[in-house]
């Protein structure tokens, strides 16, 4: 069987759980091009919410989610880190736009093409998982233009 995943940076699939009690797919469950927030730790949550309040400013109803990704090894703990994200955020519009993901993030960080986990990514996604564009780090005019050029593509 031959490989399908898009050449270049992809999403690989992902079994993600929204704070607002669903799970869903990465990236099938997309269904439409998105802008994905990608951050790795409970500092990164201001420059998250910047890209997030940017792209919901901007993009004219492109999805765009907010999506803490965590090692596989913190499984085991993911009623209390979700339950602790649940409890502090409390509004239910970011609940359900925030997907938490557990998994191997090494592999996860190389098939996106996330240089690393010190700042936050923002990936322009589509269906299949192709990732067309990438922004690290806080939200500049530059690097919004290239996440707007590819939602706009």
């Amino acid at each position: 069987m031959a490989d399908e995943r898009p050449s270049g940076p992809y999403l690989p699939d992902l079994s993600g759980f929204r704070l607002s009690g669903r799970r869903l797919r990465l990236p099938a469950g997309l269904g439409t091009r998105s802008v994905l927030v990608v951050g790795f730790g409970a500092g990164h949550r201001g420059l998250v919410e910047a890209w997030v309040r940017r792209g919901l400013a901007d993009l004219d109803g492109t999805p765009v989610l907010e999506v803490p990704v965590f090692s596989r090894a913190e499984l085991w703990r993911r009623g209390v880190i979700d339950g602790g994200m649940i409890d502090g955020i409390g509004d239910l519009t970011v609940l359900r736009r925030t997907v938490t993901v557990y998994t191997d993030l090494d592999a996860f960080c190389a098939a996106t093409g996330i240089p690393d986990r010190e700042t936050v990514s923002v990936l322009v996604v589509d269906p299949d998982g192709r990732v067309r564009a990438r922004a690290t780090g806080p939200v500049a005019e530059a690097s919004w233009q290239v996440v707007a050029a590819a939602v706009a593509s």
